[in-house]
């Protein structure tokens, strides 16, 4: 199937027949499975990757140092190191300026000073630098602290290298990196098949070198002035781009001359799927299987991060160990790929050298031995007008993408620009300006006391302190409060003691997200702190040891999303026909129970990560992923592959920090709160939840939301099937009048009929053709795009 050029719709097939219509049949049904294989690839690298990897991160090797010397750091050093599957490897540094170092450096994670053999001192002072990962700062936090507590020593905490307030989260060098992921192997796939011609090294060099200088400036354009997430180091920000958009650019390019259209599976692989856990960015790489150490040190996710870190909060230290990487990449590629197409233009001229050698012969052979009457009485030669015929190869017009109209070659290069431009201006514009600095904000909180005038006095104490953190209310019944944690009303309870209790009681529901539970809990221990009493806490819904950072959820529901819009874009361009509604439905139906089963077999047996109930979890997934194809279907047969743009963005890029998955919708800016609400992420994500740990408590309503959706989609389908058929029918009726422009491109789309008996086969060439009653004359004015 070509999808560089269009289909013609020819009147005349090629095949006729009973064996033709089966071969059609097999052709359709292959275009359509390897299509789906495509989708299904993509989903289940990343699923398998992200559960099996982040489910339940656990330290090993974290290098930690102790400070000092004596029998109180020796004594550290030997718990660390006898401690069953040891989360740590440690060294003995001799004074707080020498381990300080080694964390600006980021050589170390962490260090902790103990006070020396007599010292008076009983406080014990941990050393981290949150810039470096704050998720990392807690785990060494936690790694550490044990040893303090265990001697009866106070913990003080001591962060050198604290993150600023514009990017509280840590999360700006991520999503800079990911911004320069897609821009460096996104282009590619769409020039192998919407413009080839700039994939030769002679040109792609000098257009790549251009496309890398843009996209770094919109990176750091939107990161820094729009968003404000860091200031100032332009000049280093923008190098740092264009290196990694420009090495990248040129190992996809080798990997496209090796594997075709394939590169693009292996790209997303090396760049995404184990970039991230890899790039310690999101999760410390000291708390990912070890396999990930080393791919740290040479993918370029982990490189791009790494070094946007070390401008950004280390003043430039360690940046060049980070960047050579890009250099070696780039410059291997170039030599590699020059290598191979100078060894395939040697190949191509020895095979025409040899076919030369052939004709010549032959040709000597006839001109030689033929009669003189026979020489006379042949035709002769047709004029050749030496004025060329064709359309100039540079103003051919081709689709820029599959399953697009033909362009001009302006308008291709144009379309080829916008599409990957515009998925990494949304994505960073919409994702790190919601979650670069998360602020709690009307967090729901319930003060519970025996006597409502004393819940209430620290209620409005509360309220003074808290700046609009949270919306306090009051309670007077445990039971009640408890109750309403669990069912998501309430982000926690603080009980006040009294009499029978004299000590504090904090509710809390874990499996609702751990962000907003360590917010109420850090809150808390300083209100119990004041009040001179202790806290315990109690959690309704504690996740599992599977499930530590209660991520399992979010990869599952993502998932399932990734499942819906693939698994219809790709026919979009590999096997449009099937979009009709009555070959769309059950095709959906298939795709949705197969891969809500095959989410499933990963997350459950596979992984070991998910161990609620099965049959509600597959049901849920296929409705998921059902009621989204279906409204990925009704864009794209407006919008072609271009719809791809909107279905994103509105399923991942907003419905990512909406679900409330990675951070809490209250840390968030508000219309993100609302969006929680409606999306459709969102809403398979807490179904998820309600059925994993809640006992289906608010499963109804997250049915409803994914219901919408698909109701919503079908309609749109049966819409805009109506609307192709009455004007296939009307054009019917008026026999062989002349359809103008606008019908004429409109046609082109993938439903030029849906309610009639035909179908649309590609063939290898440029041919294609309409079958089946009453389709004949239609067939013969009708292109297909």
């Amino acid at each position: 199937m070509s999808l560089t050029s269009p289909p013609v719709v020819t009147d005349t097939p090629p095949e006729s027949g009973p064996i033709a219509s089966t071969n059609d049949r097999k052709k359709s049904i292959a275009a359509v499975i390897g299509s789906l294989v495509f989708a299904f690839l993509m989903v289940i690298m990343m699923t398998s990757t992200y559960l099996g990897t982040m489910h339940a991160p656990s330290p090993h090797d974290m290098p930690v140092a102790v400070i000092g010397s004596g029998s109180a750091a020796e004594g550290a050093v030997y718990s660390l190191e006898k401690a069953e599957n040891s989360p740590a490897s440690i060294q003995i540094v001799d004074s707080v300026a020498q381990a300080e170092k080694l964390l600006q450096d980021r050589e170390i994670s962490g260090a902790i000073a103990l006070p020396a053999d007599g010292s008076a001192d009983r406080v014990a002072t941990i050393y981290t630098a949150s810039a470096a990962g704050a998720s990392q700062a807690s785990v060494v936090t936690q790694i550490l602290s044990p040893l303090a507590v265990d001697a009866g020593l106070t913990v003080e905490n001591t962060d050198v290298a604290p993150l600023p307030v514009n990017d509280s989260a840590g999360i700006a060098a991520m999503f800079m990196a990911m911004a320069l992921m897609l821009a460096g192997y996104m282009p590619i796939g769409l020039m192998l098949t919407g413009a080839p011609e700039l994939l030769r090294l002679r040109r792609f060099v000098p257009v790549w070198a251009g496309w890398s200088a843009l996209m770094s400036a919109i990176v750091w354009f939107i990161a820094g002035p729009v968003i404000g997430s860091f200031s100032g180091h332009t000049a280093a920000i923008l190098g740092i781009g264009w290196l990694t958009v420009f090495s990248i650019g040129l190992v996809q390019l080798f990997l496209s001359r090796i594997l075709g259209a394939a590169a693009v599976l292996v790209g997303m692989l090396l760049v995404v799927v184990l970039g991230m856990p890899a790039s310690n960015l999101a999760m410390s790489v000291h708390t990912m299987p070890g396999f990930f150490g080393f791919l740290h040190g040479v993918l370029p996710l982990a490189g791009a991060g790494e070094a946007f870190r070390s401008v950004l909060y280390f003043g430039g230290t360690g940046v060049a160990g980070y960047l050579w990487r890009f250099v070696f990449a780039a410059v291997l590629a170039v030599l590699v790929t020059a290598g191979i197409d100078l060894g395939r233009r040697k190949k191509k001229a020895k095979a025409l050298a040899a076919s030369a050698t052939i004709l010549e012969p032959a040709s000597a052979t006839v001109s030689d031995t033929a009669p003189a009457t026979v020489l006379e009485s042949a035709p002769a030669a047709p004029v050749v007008d030496p004025t060329p015929t064709s359309v100039n190869p540079r103003s051919e017009r081709k689709p820029a993408m599959p399953g697009g109209k033909p362009r001009s070659t302006p308008v291709r290069y144009l379309i080829l620009a916008i599409f990957p431009f515009a998925m990494v201006a949304l994505m960073l514009g919409i994702m790190l300006s919601a979650m670069h600095s998360p602020s709690p904000a009307n967090m729901p909180i319930a003060v519970v006391s025996a006597t409502s005038a004393q819940a209430e006095q620290l209620a409005e104490g509360l309220a003074q302190n808290t700046d609009g953190m949270f919306t306090i209310s009051t309670l007077t019944n445990v039971d009640t409060a408890s109750e309403m944690v669990f069912s998501g009303e309430l982000v926690g309870a603080f009980v006040l003691p009294d009499a029978e209790h004299p000590t504090a009681t904090l509710i809390t529901s874990g499996a609702a997200g751990t962000g907003q539970q360590m917010v109420v809990q850090r809150v808390a221990e300083q209100v119990a702190a004041q009040m001179g009493v202790e806290i315990t806490p109690v959690d309704v819904a504690p996740l599992p040891a599977t499930d530590t950072n209660g991520a399992v959820s979010m990869y599952i529901a993502m998932g399932w999303v990734m499942a819906g819009f693939l698994g219809v874009t790709v026919l979009v361009g590999g096997a449009p026909w099937q979009l009709r509604v009555r070959k769309q439905l059950p095709t959906l139906a298939v795709w949705s129970i197969f891969m809500s089963l095959i989410t499933w077999v990963i997350a459950g047996p596979l992984v070991g990560a998910y161990h609620g109930p099965v049959l509600p979890l597959l049901g849920i997934g296929a409705l998921t992923i059902f009621c989204l194809g279906l409204v990925t279907a009704a864009v794209a047969r407006l919008m072609g592959i271009l719809s791809v743009v909107p279905i994103v963005t509105v399923f991942m890029f907003i419905g990512v920090p909406a679900s409330g998955g990675g951070l809490s919708t209250y840390m968030e800016p508000g219309l993100f709160q609302t969006l929680h609400d409606v999306l459709p992420l969102p809403a398979a994500l807490g179904a998820i939840r309600s059925i994993a740990f809640f006992g289906g408590a608010g499963l109804g309503s997250f049915l409803l939301t994914l219901s919408v959706w698909g109701i919503f989609g079908l309609v749109a389908n049966l819409i805009i099937s109506a609307f192709h058929n009455a004007r296939s029918a009307r054009r019917l009726r008026n026999g062989s009048g002349d359809m103008s422009e606008t019908e004429s491109k409109t046609d082109s789309r993938v439903e030029a009929s849906d309610g009639v008996e035909g179908r649309v086969e590609e063939g290898d060439g440029a041919e294609a053709r309409v079958e089946g009653p009453e389709q004949t004359e239609l067939a013969e004015r009708v292109s297909v795009d």
